[in-house]
């Protein structure tokens, strides 16, 4: 379908704002007034500025410095106490010194007393006792006896005549020949030996170290009934004879006492060596054998050895005399004693514990919890 013709445009109506004046300008004259007006503000802001700022450095520089001399006053009084402290010290310790190099001065003339004292004690003690033993020697003295006796004893393992030891020990204690046979006959050679260190231990012991005062004297007797008397009424006047009757029986010088000591040292030597050739009969003639095969024929071989025994406990005893303290024998009751620890040892061969079947060497004991002294004997316990 043809369109419709378009219609003709309307004309533009314009219209315009009236024109307005323009606006008139400031005068140079209000132009610098206003400039200088913003200057003086700008000054009076610099100058407000800067006094506030001025104000504030200074209240916080006051504030510092106050701070500071605070602390400073602290540190100084703080230093001054150290000072007053080190000072104070270090005049104590030049007291302290003083009394250090007084005390010294005290100690070192006590120490050089003390040994005066000990050195006069030790040549009082020489004088008084016949050897230079204590109990510490006479432990080892104890020690090298047993070791000699057990070291014969091992040089003859095996070559006894079974049947004639076995009637020599049986025969040797009335109340232990059962004891002794119990253990077979013939006895076995452990048991020789065993029972004759018993032997030797019990000839020593009675004729040795059981003796009141020393082997040989004629005094011995004499001597038990005094000291008997004397421990009744003062016991130090009665140890203090013991050691000085000691002294004089060590001088060699007396020689009808050394004499008297010598004879019976060799009966004692003679007795132990017949017990042994009748254990062990080849002793005899190979002592003798030995003998003639020297200039001297004096027997040699195990008759010497015997009498290191005896030497050893006769000397054994004399040092024993000297002692401050009484050393003794304790008895042991055979077939009826319980083992004790405490005092004795035990043999080969022998029950961990029991009663004591025989007692090859008594215990020796003496002295106090102090100066106490014991040396364990040996059991057998079967």
């Amino acid at each position: 379908m043809p369109r419709a013709p378009l219609a003709p445009l309307a004309p533009l109506k314009t219209t315009c704002p009236p024109r307005s004046r323009p606006p008139s300008r400031p005068s140079p004259r209000y132009l610098l007034s206003l400039l200088l007006k913003a200057q003086e503000d700008h000054r009076r802001v610099l100058e407000e500025t800067k006094s506030y700022m001025h104000k504030d450095y200074r209240d916080r520089l006051t504030y510092n410095n106050n701070q500071l001399e605070k602390k400073y006053n602290e540190l100084h009084s703080n230093y001054q106490q150290v000072v007053d402290a080190s000072t104070s010290l270090y005049q104590q310790n030049e007291d302290l010194h003083q009394k250090l190099n007084v005390v010294t001065s005290k100690l070192q003339q006590r120490e050089a007393d003390y040994a005066k004292i000990e050195s006069n004690f030790l040549e009082y003690m020489k004088i008084i006792r016949p050897t230079d033993d204590d109990l510490s020697t006479i432990r080892d003295r104890f020690k090298t006896l047993k070791y000699t006796i057990n070291r014969l004893l091992l040089s003859l393992n095996k070559k006894a005549d079974r049947n004639a030891a076995t009637e020599l020990l049986s025969a040797s204690w009335d109340n232990l020949q059962d004891s002794v046979r119990s253990l077979g006959v013939p006895l076995d050679h452990f048991y020789i030996n065993m029972l004759m260190e018993k032997l030797i231990m019990d000839t020593l012991v009675k004729y040795v170290f059981n003796v009141t005062l020393y082997v040989g004297l004629p005094v011995n007797k004499a001597y038990a009934e005094v000291k008997r008397w004397m421990d009744e009424r003062n016991p130090q006047w009665s140890l203090r004879l013991r050691q000085q009757l000691c002294s004089l029986v060590a001088n060699p010088k007396d020689i009808e006492t050394q004499e008297a000591i010598q004879v019976e040292k060799s009966r004692i030597v003679e007795l132990i060596y017949c017990h042994l050739v009748t254990s062990y009969p080849f002793i005899r003639e190979k002592d003798k054998a030995d003998a003639a095969s020297t200039a001297s024929g004096r027997e040699k071989g195990y008759y010497a050895k015997v009498e290191e025994i005896v030497d050893k406990a006769v000397y054994l005893s004399l040092a024993i005399r000297g002692q401050d303290v009484e050393i003794m024998t304790i008895h042991v009751r055979e077939g009826d004693e319980s083992f004790d620890p405490e005092r004795m040892t035990l043999e080969q061969k022998s029950k961990a514990s029991g009663v004591v079947k025989f007692c090859i060497c008594p215990p020796f004991q003496g002295g106090d919890g102090e100066h106490g002294f014991l040396e364990k004997g040996k059991v057998f316990c079967g």
